[in-house]
């Protein structure tokens, strides 16, 4: 398997509200940054430490660790313990949610629309995911 080739970096004007990929910004701009961040390691993956290897870009692990850090609100309280707590989180433990009951459906469409911004989108035909629709990655 080759190796995809290297997608150059989107403007931050066309990620904000307002740009060309600002559609679905998130309402909490550190979660919005967690985000650009996370969909960032999918297409231009760092060595933890110099001179440590790095899995290529749009390696299948890469993916699915976006798609674990995309919120459940099923699971809101299990393991709080034990990992920090993004903002749309915080509010539904106390009762007033950021973003309505489609919160990790909002969450993969701005991750969506940040890799468009990359080149390539995650989902769908021509995707990262080919064979996996949003609303697929949603449930």
């Amino acid at each position: 398997m080759s190796t995809p080739p290297a997608r150059r970096r989107p403007a931050a004007t066309d990620l904000r509200r307002g740009g060309r990929f600002g559609e679905h910004v998130r309402p909490s701009y550190p979660d919005d940054l967690r985000i650009q961040s996370l969909v960032r390691v999918v297409f231009a993956p760092e060595p933890m430490f110099p001179g440590m290897s790095t899995l290529p870009p749009e390696d299948p692990a890469l993916v699915q660790q976006l798609l674990d850090e995309a919120p459940r609100p099923e699971q809101i309280g299990v393991d709080d313990w034990n990992r920090r707590l993004r903002a749309d989180e915080v509010a539904e433990i106390w009762g007033t949610p950021m973003e309505g009951p489609d919160t990790r459906l909002g969450w993969l469409r701005r991750a969506d629309e940040i890799a468009r911004a990359w080149g390539k989108p995650l989902f769908g035909p021509g995707g990262v995911l080919p064979d996996t629709t949003l609303d697929d990655a949603a449930r």
